[in-house]
């Protein structure tokens, strides 16, 4: 479930976000954990979560209140990148200087707030998450666990992994999960679609956009960029080759 965390300081807005959640079809794939008009409480709730969270910030008219939610929003997407939030803004004359604080929102609400608009933007939300995460077996699937949660990730959502001080960061599509490990250990679970190019990561080939062997990297169709090292180099390309003619 998709842990759902909610600051507004509005108890109107904060009893209709409820109940639209309580009713929402599909409201199986989301739990609310935290309800506050604290941006302190929100962001102690939100740290203590592991994987992806959900987090509704009110944006009130008052600027001390706005301008908490913003430093709130900005701070759990940079826990975690892929962290929804939604913003419900109380005032449109400053929309402007509002939207270019927020931080990748997966969804805006503007006043005056209505239950069939937050419904429609947390359905969304929710359908996403259920899908990115729906359990299809074992088969086709990375499976491991991470605190008490555990996850089954379709192989072609991965698009790298990465190895830091004896932990793991899984990338997909949407999501960033971290857990302890060794990628040598992880390798053997994974398909013939994925490479090591560099002893710190593992890249998913259908994912490569670019490789460009004198600067010794790789760039993904998401823009991120990896390191190749020397001793990766000839068997990148190799497998990238085998690909190219498959395909032709």
């Amino acid at each position: 479930m998709l842990p759902v965390l909610i600051y507004e300081t509005d108890t109107a807005l904060r009893a209709m976000l409820l109940q639209t959640l309580k009713t929402l079809p599909g409201s199986s794939a989301l739990k609310v954990i935290s309800v506050s008009a604290s941006a302190d409480d929100t962001e102690r709730y939100a740290a203590a979560q592991e994987g992806i969270t959900l987090t509704i910030i009110g944006l009130s008219l008052r600027p001390d209140n706005r301008a908490r939610g913003l430093d709130l929003g900005r701070a759990i997407m940079r826990r975690n990148h892929d962290n929804y939030t939604v913003y419900c803004i109380h005032e449109l004359t400053d929309l402007e200087s509002v939207l270019a604080g927020c931080v990748r929102p997966a969804g805006i609400l503007l006043a005056p707030f209505s239950g069939e608009r937050i419904a429609s933007c947390l359905r969304r939300i929710a359908e996403e998450y259920a899908s990115l995460n729906a359990e299809e077996g074992d088969a086709g699937c990375l499976t491991f666990s991470a605190g008490a949660s555990t996850y089954r990730i379709p192989f072609e959502q991965i698009t790298y992994i990465e190895a830091l001080d004896k932990k793991l960061s899984i990338y997909t599509h949407r999501q960033t999960i971290t857990v302890r490990g060794a990628l040598g250990s992880l390798i053997d679970q994974l398909p013939k679609q994925f490479v090591r190019c560099h002893r710190s990561y593992v890249v998913n080939i259908r994912a490569i956009r670019q490789t460009d062997y004198s600067e010794m990297t790789i760039t993904l169709s998401g823009g991120d960029t990896l390191p190749i090292s020397r001793s990766s180099r000839n068997e990148l390309r190799q497998r990238l080759e085998a690909i190219q003619e498959v395909n032709a």
